[in-house]
């Protein structure tokens, strides 16, 4: 008889559920945001360091 008070259990699972969800979408931005920013950056810092010291001593040996 004490059932009654419980929720069925289809709705602890839905909630259960929803909170992963939700918990996995903000971790999903965030750590996609971080991550995504910082290897971006770092990427096209390389890139361009790369790119600008390579280009600066051909022009300096060219002079």
């Amino acid at each position: 008889m004490g059932t009654a008070k419980q929720p069925p259990k289809w709705l602890g699972v839905t909630l259960l559920m929803t909170d992963r969800f939700n918990y996995g979408i903000n971790d999903g931005l965030n750590y996609g945001l971080n991550d995504g920013l910082n290897y971006g950056f770092n990427y096209g810092f390389n890139y361009g360091f790369n790119y600008g010291f390579n280009d600066g001593s051909v022009q300096q040996v060219a002079a």
